[in-house]
């Protein structure tokens, strides 16, 4: 009979890890969720391994590159007391990965050492937006202003729940200006969106940082607060106007000759007001 005390310390350690990994997941199944989180994080688990045990919440680019593992099934009424603890665990190490990546540690201790940090803050910060807009939609907006989540799948489960104000934030984020100014000229007419109107649009354009971007030219820029000034200056054009009059560090920014010349082509009625 193999002797215990043959075992080296690097192998005792491990069966120790094991079975207290096997406690956290028998505290996961017997509807402990709390409890077991705690453990999770003490042991340092991989964060994807915690969420694979929440159907369907694992983003969709990774979900076919990581191994099949333990998963549970609980009743509806066990689920929202499963996704808080869940969202608890996740923040914890979310400011963990977050704390490491700033002391210039770019790999995370533990058993998550396989793993970027930046792909495991993806999947915890795409995990989290589904946590929130299953628990509390309160939360998704401040997530997505500074964020690492996956945006394809982002993008999907916000119009799934037609958070179309959140998708703006994502887009604005990511510097996707051109879908951020589509959507909201397609919601501006829906009588019931969140985005209803055009004065959401003209502060959106009003906002665009024509010098100081990492995600498209000045030039870029300028051609899209002409695109899509067009619409307002026609329909509002006291507010159109707006997008280059007003008070504004962005606003005085804007190269007044090219918009001149915009305005010359396109509302010839506005270049006085503008000038003066």
């Amino acid at each position: 009979m193999w002797n215990i005390s043959n075992e080296t310390v690097e192998e005792k350690q491990k069966n120790i890890y094991h079975i207290q990994t096997l406690f956290a997941f028998d505290l996961f199944s017997n509807k402990k969720f709390q409890e077991s989180m705690k453990e999770f994080l003490k042991l340092g688990t991989d964060p994807c391994e915690v969420i694979r045990l929440f159907p369907d919440l694992m983003p969709q680019l990774t979900r076919n590159q990581i191994n099949k593992g333990v998963s549970v099934e609980f009743e509806e009424s066990d689920v929202e007391n499963g996704l808080i603890a869940l969202i608890e665990y996740l923040t914890e190490v979310r400011y963990k990965l977050l704390s490491e990546s700033q002391n210039g540690n770019g790999q995370s201790s533990g058993n998550t050492h396989s793993k970027s940090t930046e792909q495991l803050l993806q999947i915890i910060d795409t995990t989290l937006l589904k946590c929130y807009l299953k628990t509390n939609d309160a939360l998704v907006a401040p997530l997505l202003r500074l964020n690492h989540c996956h945006l394809a799948e982002t993008e999907k489960n916000l119009k799934k729940h037609e958070k179309y104000s959140e998708l703006i934030i994502l887009y604005q984020t990511k510097g996707l200006h051109q879908k951020a100014l589509e959507l909201l000229k397609k919601q501006a007419n829906i009588p019931d969106s969140s985005l209803r109107g055009h004065e959401k649009t003209v502060q959106y354009l009003q906002h665009l940082d024509i010098v100081k971007t990492l995600f498209i030219s000045r030039k870029d820029h300028i051609s899209l607060i002409f695109e899509f000034a067009g619409w307002i200056l026609e329909s509002h054009p006291e507010d159109g106007l707006k997008i280059f009059i007003e008070d504004m560090q962005e606003v005085e920014q804007l190269p007044r000759p090219q918009v001149l010349d915009y305005l010359l082509r396109n509302q010839k009625s506005l270049v006085i007001p503008y000038l003066f």
